[in-house]
């Protein structure tokens, strides 16, 4: 909705946000005005639609009758991965490099409650030493020399959601103590 009026004021156009309108205009108007609104206001509609239709691809790509495995070992990973699902327990995830623990990590996450909310992942290994921390963890402007902007931290990014450290082995001791 592109609310439109001839008698403008504060007021109403906050009120008219708050019910949901889309935007605000007030006459007299230029054609080219509204027909920028409507052209964005169609886009975002565009993109609410595809940001939940790839959501419900990603939450049926990791159900866990994707996951292939018939063994007992693999049907007591079934079974953990449900239990820890369900929780809001902190899950360690452990195994050879190559052995799906993402996708075990992924699987929790999207049949938990936190699907609705971001899935981080950052692969320790791959970030050297003097980048980890600030990825990690953000930092301030005026930090350290270089730190010209507020940087939001992954782990902040995944507020609500789930945050998988893989590889943290390969991180240095002193980042794996923080």
């Amino acid at each position: 909705v592109v609310m439109m009026t001839a008698y403008a004021s504060a007021e109403t156009a906050v009120d008219a946000m708050k019910k949901g309108a889309y935007d605000y205009i007030s006459k007299p108007f230029k054609i080219e005005d509204v027909q920028l609104i409507v052209k964005n206001a169609i886009e975002k509609k565009k993109l609410s639609v595809e940001n939940r239709q790839l959501k419900t691809a990603l939450n049926d790509r990791f159900q866990l009758s994707n996951i292939i495995g018939k063994s007992a070992t693999f049907q007591r990973i079934f079974d953990l991965i449900e239990k820890v699902s369900r929780s809001n327990a902190t899950v360690l995830i452990h195994g050879e490099s190559g052995t799906g623990k993402e996708m075990v990590a992924q699987a929790i996450h999207f049949n938990s409650n936190r699907k609705n909310y971001p899935f981080v992942s950052v692969n320790c290994g791959a970030l050297p030493e003097n980048l980890l921390e600030s990825e990690l963890f953000g930092h301030e402007k005026g930090a350290f020399t270089s730190a010209d902007t507020l940087k939001l931290g992954l782990m902040e990014s995944a507020n609500k959601g789930s945050f998988f450290l893989d590889e943290i082995g390969e991180a240095p001791l002193s980042i794996q103590v923080t």
